[in-house]
């Protein structure tokens, strides 16, 4: 079964484990969260029919169909990835960060862009990523912030040359950091990352974690999306922490 979070809301109640023990257990469909509201307009809106089946979801309408807003929690079964690709939508994943869930095979399974955390993951599912090609996504900030103690099965990526790139998974509850070189910085620490895989992490690898062919490598046919920095090695780019050795940026083809 599949849950999908979106944004950084917290959610609290009487009786919500047990809510959320029921709604995972759905064999067929899907089920939608909602609140009442004063100010519906504010907020994503669910429209209901009489035995509560999901007639419309608007975001911020100018006249709301109902008081109901959505909370950003959704959970569906299996299907909901088939579904996606159907619809040309990317599938990435958020998988086995606190344990192993079988996340990490279950986006590889429908051949998604990346599955991101990854500290649980097993050789399972490092074959599982090999395999498919998906990227697996180092986000060494919320690993920093938590404290956790578990880390991705780096050098089983590297034996099974599965494709590494690193994020800031920047978000104000488990990993409050803005800076991607920040983030090279404690995945060179903390995971042990090479500073050419650093490198290649947040630029190749990142550019087939987000499915963009045009970006990601200096190639003729290709953005020319030019960061140049003020340094002897690429070494320095996971070494300085506080300052910006930016010399020139080009967007484009055009100087910033």
């Amino acid at each position: 079964k599949v849950a999908l979070i979106c944004g950084d809301n917290f959610f609290y109640g009487r009786g919500l484990s047990q809510i959320l023990k029921k709604q995972s257990e759905i064999e067929n469909g899907a089920c939608i969260f909602g609140y009442r509201v004063n100010d519906p307009e504010r907020y994503g809106v669910i429209e209901l029919d009489t035995s509560g089946k999901l007639l419309s979801l608007e975001e911020k309408p100018e006249k709301p169909k109902s008081n109901i807003a959505s909370v950003g929690l959704y959970f569906y079964d299996d299907t909901v990835f088939e579904k996606a690709r159907s619809l040309d939508l990317p599938v990435k994943l958020h998988a086995d960060q606190l344990s192993n869930s079988g996340g990490t095979e279950l986006a590889a399974s429908f051949g998604a862009l990346s599955a991101d955390h990854l500290e649980y993951t097993s050789q399972k599912g490092v074959e599982a990523l090999a395999e498919s090609g998906t990227v697996a996504v180092m986000l060494p900030g919320a690993f920093f912030t938590l404290n956790e103690k578990q880390k991705p099965p780096i050098d089983d990526f590297r034996k099974m040359s599965v494709p590494m790139a690193i994020a800031t998974d920047c978000n104000p509850g488990s990993s409050p950091i803005c800076s991607i070189r920040f983030a090279m910085s404690l995945a060179a620490n903390l995971f042990h990352l090479t500073p050419e895989e650093c490198l290649a992490g947040v630029t190749r690898e990142a550019a087939k974690a987000l499915g963009i062919e045009s970006k990601g490598t200096l190639e003729i046919g290709k953005d020319a999306d030019i960061a140049i920095w003020d340094i002897n090695h690429p070494n320095e780019l996971t070494y300085w922490i506080g300052i910006n050795p930016l010399s020139k940026l080009i967007i484009a083809g055009e100087m910033i």
